[in-house]
């Protein structure tokens, strides 16, 4: 079998922890594209932690047909 393979894109998660910005979506959107099954999600990119909030990026992926490889809790990315 092939190997999976994950995508974090640092290059959007400090932009993201400064201001929001690409939204979630568009991560997840990109990895799709891209052609890959799994993303791995920095906690601090997640627009929440309570049970409903993490459903619903369930969700997200549910729709974008992605798992999760792992949630990084890294507090900033070297740039």
């Amino acid at each position: 079998s092939r190997p999976a393979v994950s995508w974090l894109p640092v290059r959007f998660a400090a932009s993201y922890e400064r201001c929001g910005f690409p939204p979630l979506d568009d991560w997840l959107a990109r990895a799709y594209v891209l052609g890959l099954r799994q993303v791995e999600l920095p906690w601090s990119v997640l627009p929440g932690h309570t049970p409903e909030v993490l459903r619903a990026v369930s969700r997200r992926l549910d729709r974008h047909g992605l798992g999760v490889s792992a949630i990084n809790c890294a507090t900033q990315f070297a740039g």
